[in-house]
């Protein structure tokens, strides 16, 4: 059988790795592949030039489904859903192939053991395209502008095919031994590149031309390295992603104690500096460096890398393409590999974008994107030149700067935090405003695989599955590759850590520049030595407070006349401390006392990076997931029950219903599984991350969720599909609350919103200026409190929006208001800020009945919990909190006095901070070593029990020193 300039050999064939268990592979032999292509193919009959939408998962029927597509003279294009697939501009997709069933059962075939089905849209004909066969459509990420949609033909994508499988070529190209090189059907290629991502399409067609197995991993594994490896390992090869991999893995590639003998990196620059760290044994192993752009299908040029080179050229053009360098020095690619953009044939000579400069000796060098050259203050600056200087110190992994305002951010991943922006920032000496943030990991597009830096890693790792005489594993060619940094995302990292909210924040500040903020509100900045530094920092951090959006701040803190007074002024916090005061009149500060409680340790469990989320308690099992992808159901006793990985960081909080576990994740879906077994029941991809807890409702058959793409969705779990998503203003991380049948919904742009249930339908919306956190609090069925991150509070009728009372706190809240009940059951709602406070307000009036700040302590990003009338909270910086008889604090006409002697006790504390909060389980009396999830509780227990009674609690605790701990205390 045979594709239009692309034939199937007859030894190709496949392995794949099973998601759940990487130790169990199942083999597809040439005859399988065949026989289900021929059917997919069968299938597509009618449909001849016309673009089919793949919605399947990594699993050799995506394989076939492709081959299918490609022997049935049509077009294929990957899409993450449904949606996607119908929202193309520059063609319309005629079928799409997917896993969701329709109501026409003829329409779907078991594929691999995977069924899939087939939905018609019409006959949609791609002829405007000219005689030349259209292979696939792909989008750009749209990082570095608009999305794109490319139209590939095979003239423009089989180039890259031959040249990797030529041997004559390639031995032209580069003069070394063909015998390195060449691809045989004893090879193994790695199939693991995001289908996103064009070079997805070089590597099964790699194996596919040249007869070779083609080794099927799912998604999952790029970001679990210890998985990968062990799937390669166990075929042939020991390593893949370089960037991702432990030190000691990458000592033993570059040793020369692996398989692998041949390395392609490309993207920006090659990152020379970083493989000499660990780049031991010269002569084991080959490293290229390749280069290309979407917009030309995948790769454009190769260079064989030299380690001696200080400095890496792109190389030469790649078959059937030609290079050109710009007056401006923008590198130009030509030749007879031409695609569509946007529906559009591309030109002669098509910009790539990128600043080359080209040598004497015609040798072509990449410098930078020319979106990168930046004039700031006057000083011409190149982002990508200043990152790469960064990463030339000791400890800087790597580095992305980009520009904001006037000044610069320079965003690094260091192996260590220790001084490391300070140090930076003498060392760099740029002379402009420049400002060091610390990332843990790098955010990535949506349409790229998981894994980042500024520059695209790809690994050629061919292996052979014969062993030569000596016993080693011969490794030739092999395609991984990582993704592209989403930089919009970085922004929001900075946002999220830097931007000021309050009056306390904004003191820290100055208490790090040395000047007291209360003492000297009458100095001009230039008198106490307000340098262009600070003021760029003040800026940044305070830009988005502004009265008046126009107001030139920068300006007036460099100004003879700027004042501290009326810098405050200019803001819209700007009441003066004594106002603040006078506003709390009810404010009591209280030091806790040191731990007089026996605590002990009963496990801890490690799941492998930061925990930010809550524990969740169902069932009497533990569900709580970490940024190491990883999420588990751990029992009361601390063993593990099962455990499961994403494909990015968990940072949301689990909803348990009815056998059901819903969670979102970084990679943008919302994944549902087995309560008992952990077994994916289905997952639901969105269009940004998700770090809102859904909602599951309908005895567990439908979800509520939002997301970062500002969509608030309803889902049909037992059914497999969406049935309403309402655009919001804003991303949504507060997660969404059903009262009667109206859904609320508050984002991170301030609008708070209420949704019909059985239409999605908009019925009232409000905005409260500022962006939302926590969560919603329902004080009654026609009544619910939101709150701001700026502190405001507002009572709202859920079924209008009216605004009842407002008030405002004037201190930061990420944390959910908590109910609570006083002996004449009038019902009172607790608040807890970032500025360590515990504020209590009537709940019908919003009047304040008291205000606690604890000294000591760090910020309450969580609510407390209340059990048997005593109130616990977690800080961020690892304390626990306890306060016995709340109750007793809610007495009418409670002095200041009596207010003060409250005992705040520190029960314990974590190494490490904690954002994930507390979650408080009482005991069974019966049995002192077992406990009852359904007493664990964040309102108001029925019972109040005597201060002098002891009651016996856990305190499940994940922290960001990667671990839960559970821990055993009496009050």
């Amino acid at each position: 059988m045979e594709m239009s300039m692309a034939p199937i050999a007859e030894t190709f064939s496949m392995i794949y790795v099973e998601e759940a268990d990487n130790s169990y592979s199942t083999a597809v032999g040439h005859a399988d592949i065949m026989n289900e292509v021929s059917l997919i193919a069968e299938r597509l009959a009618s449909y001849r030039n016309c673009l089919i939408a793949i919605v399947l998962p990594k699993h050799p029927a995506f394989v076939s489904a492709i081959l299918g597509v490609m022997e049935s003279k049509n077009c294929f294009v990957y899409c993450s859903s449904i949606e996607i697939a119908n929202s193309y501009r520059s063609a319309t997709v005629s079928c799409i192939i997917s896993t969701t069933a329709t109501e026409d059962n003829h329409t779907s075939i078991n594929t691999h053991g995977l069924q899939i089905y087939f939905h018609h849209n019409g006959y949609y004909y791609l002829n405007d395209f000219g005689e030349d066969k259209l292979c696939y459509l792909i989008t750009t990420s749209g990082t570095l502008g608009k999305r794109k949609e490319v139209l590939v033909p095979y003239s423009c994508i089989m180039p890259n095919i031959w040249d990797f499988s030529k041997v004559c070529y390639i031995s032209k190209l580069f003069f070394f031994s063909s015998r390195q090189f060449r691809i045989t059907t004893s090879d193994v290629i790695l199939f693991s590149t995001a289908a996103t991502f064009d070079p997805f399409v070089v590597e099964i067609l790699l194996a596919v031309v040249n007869g070779a197995k083609l080794l099927v991993v799912p998604d999952s594994f790029r970001s679990v390295p210890i998985k990968l490896a062990d799937s390669m390992l166990k075929h042939g090869m020991t390593a893949s992603q370089l960037k991702i991999l432990p030190h000691q893995a990458l000592t033993e590639i570059f040793a020369g104690r692996s398989t692998i003998r041949t390395i392609i990196l490309g993207g920006e620059a090659f990152p020379i500096n970083f493989i000499k760290r660990y780049h031991i044994d010269h002569q084991s192993i080959n490293l290229y460096n390749v280069y290309g752009i979407t917009e030309v299908s995948c790769w454009a040029s190769c260079h064989r890398v030299d380690l001696k080179e200080t400095r890496v050229e792109i190389g030469e053009p790649l078959l059937d393409t030609k290079f050109k360098v710009s007056e401006t020095g923008e590198l130009l690619i030509g030749g007879s590999r031409r695609c569509f953009i946007n529906g559009k044939l591309s030109g002669a000579w098509l910009p790539s974008g990128d600043i080359v400069e080209l040598d004497e000796l015609g040798k072509i060098y990449w410098c930078d994107r020319s979106d990168d050259q930046q004039k700031i203050s006057g000083i011409n600056v190149s982002l990508s030149g200043l990152a790469r200087k960064a990463e030339e110190y000791d400890g800087i992994q790597s580095a992305i700067a980009l520009c904001r305002e006037q000044s610069i951010l320079l965003f690094v991943h260091a192996e260590s935090k220790r001084n490391v922006e300070t140090e930076l920032c003498r060392k760099l000496a740029i002379g402009l405003p420049l400002m060091v943030i610390l990332v843990d990991s790098w955010p990535v597009t949506k349409n790229e695989s998981h894994f980042s830096s500024r520059y695209l890693l790809i690994m050629i790792c061919l292996w052979l599955e014969n062993h030569d005489d000596n016993g080693e594993i011969t490794v030739t060619h092999n395609n991984v590759s990582s993704g592209k940094t989403d930089r919009r995302k970085l922004l929001q990292i900075f946002e999220e850590k830097n931007l000021i909210f309050t009056i306390e924040d904004l003191s820290k500040l100055f208490q790090n520049f040395k000047i007291n903020l209360k003492a000297s509100q009458d100095m001009a900045f230039k008198d106490l030595g307000f340098d262009s530094l600070r003021a760029v920092e003040l800026t940044l951090k305070t830009g988005h407070l502004l009265k008046q959006r126009n107001f030139p701040l920068l300006q007036y803190l460099l100004s003879d006349t700027g004042t501290i007074a009326g810098f405050l002024d200019a803001l819209d916090f700007s009441r003066n401390v004594q106002e603040r005061n006078n506003m709390h009149v009810r404010e009591v500060r209280i030091r806790p006392i040191e731990n007089s409680i026996d605590v002990k340790l009963l496990w801890e469990y490690d799941l492998g990076k930061c925990i930010d989320a809550m524990p969740t308690v169902e069932n009497d099992s533990i569900f709580l997931g970490s940024h190491s992808g990883r999420f588990a159901s751990l029992s009361l006793d601390g063993n593990k029950e099962w455990e499961v990985q994403f494909g990015d960081r968990i940072e949301a909080t689990a909803c348990c219903r009815d056998g059901i576990t819903a969670v979102g994740c970084y990679d943008g879906y919302l994944y549902f599984l087995d309560e008992k077994s952990g077994q994916l029941i289905w997952k639901f991809g969105t269009g940004n991350i998700i770090k809102s807890s859904p909602l599951l409702i309908n005895a567990g058959n439908k979800c509520l969720f939002g997301s970062h793409d500002k969509y608030l969705y309803l889902l049909d779990i037992k059914n497999y599909k969406m049935l309403w998503k309402v655009g919001c203003d804003g991303s949504i991380l507060s997660s969404p609350v059903l009262t009667d049948t109206v859904v609320l919904c508050a984002t991170l742009g301030g609008e708070f919103l209420g949704v019909e249930l059985d239409t999605g339908n908009v019925l009232w919306k409000i905005q409260l200026d500022a962006p939302i956190f926590a969560n919603l609090c329902i004080v009654e069925l026609n009544r619910v409190l939101v709150v701001n991150v700026k502190g405001l509070v507002t009572l709202c009728d859920t079924r209008t929006g009216h605004i009842m009372y407002q008030y405002d706190i004037l201190e930061c809240i990420f944390a959910t208001p908590v109910l609570f009940r006083d002996d004449a059951n009038n019902s009172n709602v607790i608040i807890v800020t970032q500025a360590s406070s515990l504020f209590l307000l009537q709940t019908d009036t919003l009047q304040l009945l008291w205000h606690i700040r604890i000294d000591g302590v760090g910020s309450f990003p969580r609510p407390p919990e209340i059990l048997d009338n005593n109130f616990f909270i977690q800080d961020s910086s690892g304390t626990l909190l306890a306060i016995k008889g709340l109750r007793d604090m809610m007495k009418k006409n409670i002095t200041n006095v009596e207010i003060s002697m409250t005992k705040i006790i520190k029960v314990l504390k974590v190494p490490g901070e904690t954002f994930g909060g507390v979650r408080i389980l009482k005991m069974d009396k019966k049995d002192s070593n077992s406990s009852k999830s359904g007493d664990s509780s964040s309102s108001n227990s029925s019972g109040s029990n005597s201060n002098t009674s002891v009651v016996s609690y856990r305190a499940l605790i994940g922290s960001r020193d990667d671990r839960i701990r559970c821990f055993y205390f009496s009050l």
